[in-house]
């Protein structure tokens, strides 16, 4: 049986009709696919020092105001109990009554302006802890290139008393889960409160 002699066309064709099969096919992604990381942030915020000595500092405002609250309520109840002393009818009375009015006014804008202070104070402080370590999780990140870091705040699902919560709490739980799976060498967690505790000693000092 003679074989058929393929001219130089149809190799060329061959050729061609390769290159397109390559070019069609899928690019392997082994060098290309991002690094991806996750991290308890949560548990970052909760575990540092310095989140734990803003807490403290936020407790001894908080106990000083209610100390302060009730020095500046005593002064005003005393000035209550004089006016109750005085007659209704008498110059004194009314004047007494002007001066326990604007005591109440200045306390309960005292008191407010006081609580509004130490929350703002409290959030900026927060807030400057939590852009702080997204810096840090940028700096490991690079040094150890990761393309992407997730944020891992999970319930923890072994503490929950299945026999104290409602189906529609148990499920509002099981839904805040976001990572399902993530290898523990891939979890950041440690290192960024490691890295945070510090440079927050560093500081002290």
């Amino acid at each position: 049986m003679k074989s058929i002699a393929k001219s130089p066309l149809s190799l060329v064709g061959l050729f061609v009709a390769g290159m397109l099969l390559l070019a069609a096919a899928p690019v392997r992604a082994d060098d290309t696919s991002p690094k991806i990381a996750f991290c308890s942030t949560g548990k970052v915020l909760t575990s540092l020092q310095e989140f734990k000595d803003l807490s403290d500092k936020a407790k001894q405002d908080e106990a000083q105001l209610q100390k302060d609250q009730v020095t500046k309520k005593a002064d005003v109840d005393q000035m209550q109990s004089q006016l109750s002393l005085l007659v209704p009818d008498s110059p004194e009375y009314a004047a007494k009554s002007q001066e326990v009015l604007k005591a109440e006014i200045e306390y309960d804008s005292w008191l407010k302006l006081s609580e509004a202070n130490l929350q703002t104070t409290l959030n900026a402080q927060t807030r400057a802890l939590f852009e702080k370590m997204q810096t840090t999780i940028k700096t490991i990140s690079a040094a150890r290139g990761f393309d992407l870091v997730l944020a891992s705040n999970e319930p923890n699902l072994d503490q929950i008393d299945l026999s104290t919560v409602n189906n529609n709490q148990l499920s509002g739980l099981l839904l805040q889960v976001q990572v399902l799976f993530g290898d523990p060498k891939l979890d950041i967690t440690q290192d960024v409160i490691n890295q945070m505790d510090k440079d927050y000693a560093a500081k002290s000092k």
